[in-house]
């Protein structure tokens, strides 16, 4: 009976040992899921740090801003993208037509970069316009920017007003009475 008892106690231990064996496997098997799950997490991370959605911010002028007849419209911006950006800028009049427009191609440093636009100048008459500027990198467009700016006459100087007379005033200031 001894032999039986010992023969079982055999049995016992082999099915112990296979569940240990067993629940080692699992573990081992969900460790390997876990690494190929931050594997991917990894790879999504460093695809998404690869994928630059453009953006393109005006830095000067503001809306608003006024230019004189003979000068140009100078435009100062930021912009974000992949390795090239090329960013446009259009001037459209009160009727909705464009009358300038202008584009300019960079090589983005780090993904980033500055640029400048001069438009306009001698051939702009005075008027108010909308000033629109947007850019493209990757294949992808930035939303379009909308500032307002006004070209004024410079010819004809501002005089000063006249004093206007009050009656009964000769401009002595010894009239006041109290």
């Amino acid at each position: 009976m001894a032999a039986a008892l010992e023969e079982q106690g055999l049995e016992n231990d082999d099915e112990v040992i296979e569940q240990q064996e067993d629940q080692a496997e699992a573990k081992d098997a969900d460790a390997e899921d876990g690494d190929a799950a931050a594997s991917e997490t990894d790879a999504e991370a460093d695809a998404a740090k690869e994928e630059v959605h453009p953006s393109l911010t005006v830095t000067s002028p503001g809306s608003g801003a006024q230019y004189a007849k003979d000068q140009p419209v100078a435009v100062e911006f930021d912009c974000e993208g992949d390795v090239e950006f090329t960013a446009h800028a259009a001037l459209v009049d009160a009727d909705g037509n464009r009358v300038l427009e202008d584009a300019a191609d960079l090589q983005l440093d780090e993904g980033k970069g500055h640029g400048a636009f001069a438009l306009g100048g001698d051939e702009l008459v005075a008027g108010k316009y909308d000033l629109l500027v947007w850019g493209e990198s990757g294949g992808e467009a930035t939303a379009v920017q909308k500032l307002q700016i006004e070209v004024v006459e410079t010819d004809a100087e501002e005089e000063a007003a006249p004093a206007v007379a009050v009656e009964g005033d000769d401009g002595d200031s010894d009239d006041l009475q109290a």
